[in-house]
């Protein structure tokens, strides 16, 4: 006769940590050796998050063995798996999946995100990438299919959870008195010009396809992006994430622009390299006095695609970038 045996593994021991208690030394060196610098927030940056913000920083421990640590960032929409890790040496001994394990039951029921390097991107650890993929996708998670470029870095949002992937903002207790509602292009103050309901009559970018509203009835549609706002000052155009399309924003603004600032929401792998170079011509021949700088949600290889023909009117800024304009 076989008898079958069945072990369950224990669950491990949780441990909340804030930014004044720390229980151990290994979780700061863990979590500074296992993610990429320009993914990481640095440490006491992180500590000051921790006490600002309602972020679920938490330690597993096996006995007195420190295992590994998850930060997830809980919002009423969804909870945004921000780090996980475990120690090297643990590694490959079923610690991770235990640890994920619990932190699904924990948010059981409740629609959770994260990011991770895509699979699809030609790299040196297309390897490691594959098998973070098949995890998570064994655990429930699923591939949204939308991507976020850092620093020549492809990530691919993972979801858990009903509904559709959609960034969106959820709305802080604001007294009505304080909000003054746009329903078209206008000055609202001496020298700031709001432009609102900005026509699409320039191609949209191919990135919003991933982007989606819920509507009343709890039905996901494409986002049409009419909400969308631009800010005009003095010859200075603040696009925003420029999701109706720079050129529609620019078409919709009634006065001559000098300096353009903001995303263009042109993601990477989305727009093809023809159609790039067409817009570029298209913007330095219809703008030929405005210089453009671009940030977040243009990604690097578009912006390399878009300096070959714009040269020095196109520049990229970041967090810190100071720009002298003359107005």
């Amino acid at each position: 006769m076989k008898v079958k045996y069945h072990f369950e593994a224990p669950i491990m021991k949780e441990v909340q940590m804030t930014a004044t208690f720390v229980k151990d030394k290994k979780l700061q060196n863990l979590y500074e050796q296992s993610f990429p610098e320009d993914e990481q927030i640095p440490w006491d940056d992180l500590m000051r998050l921790i006490e600002d913000m309602p972020l679920d920083f938490t330690a597993y421990y096996d006995g007195e063995t420190f295992i590994g640590f998850t930060i997830v960032y809980p919002r009423k929409s969804v909870n945004w798996f921000w780090y996980f890790a475990v120690c090297e040496e643990l590694r490959g001994k079923g610690y991770g999946q235990q640890i994920l394990t619990q932190l699904i039951e924990k948010y059981k029921g409740q629609t959770c995100v994260l990011d991770m390097e895509s699979p699809t991107q030609v790299c040196e650890n297309i390897e490691q990438r594959r098998r973070r993929h098949a995890f998570y996708l064994r655990n429930g998670f699923r591939d949204t299919n939308v991507y976020r470029t850092y620093n020549d870095i492809t990530m691919t949002i993972m979801m858990k959870g009903e509904g559709a992937f959609s960034i969106t903002t959820e709305w802080p207790e604001i007294p009505s008195e304080r909000l003054l509602p746009i329903e078209q292009s206008g000055w609202i103050t001496n020298d700031l010009y709001i432009i609102a309901r900005i026509p699409q009559v320039h191609p949209m970018p191919k990135g919003n396809q991933h982007l989606f509203v819920e509507t009343a009835d709890g039905e996901y549609i494409p986002d049409d992006f009419r909400h969308e706002l631009a800010l005009y000052t003095n010859g200075l155009l603040f696009t925003g994430c420029a999701h109706s399309g720079l050129e529609n924003i620019l078409a919709a603004t009634p006065f001559p622009v000098n300096e353009v600032v903001g995303g263009f929401h042109l993601l990477d792998g989305h727009e093809s390299e023809d159609e790039l170079g067409e817009l570029a011509y298209r913007l330095t021949d219809s703008y030929p006095q405005t210089h453009f700088h671009t940030s977040h949600c243009t990604g690097d290889a578009v912006f390399s695609t878009l300096k070959d023909v714009m040269a020095e009117r196109l520049q990229a800024f970041s967090c810190g970038t100071k720009i002298e304009i003359e107005i």
